[in-house]
């Protein structure tokens, strides 16, 4: 609702209005964990909980997430 009226629904120029977050590839663990996380939204999520999901311990998977994504879990 706030990305329909804040922007404008035309942009000029051919340029995407908006584009979709693309989860990285390499790490088959973290990309199922991208694609889990917005699934489960309604659920209290977290480092934990995510980390018994993807069965990583939460080092592991706040290390590995990281180096996919650049970003942390949690963010």
């Amino acid at each position: 609702m706030a990305r329909f009226l804040v922007s404008p629904p035309h942009r000029e120029g051919g340029q995407a209005q908006f584009i979709e977050p693309v989860p990285p590839s390499g790490d088959s663990d973290i990309t199922a964990v991208i694609t889990w996380i917005p699934q489960h939204l309604d659920e209290p999520l977290t480092l934990e909980s995510v980390g018994r999901h993807s069965h990583l311990s939460t080092r592991t998977l706040r290390r590995r997430f990281r180096a996919a994504t650049g970003t942390s879990v949690m963010n």
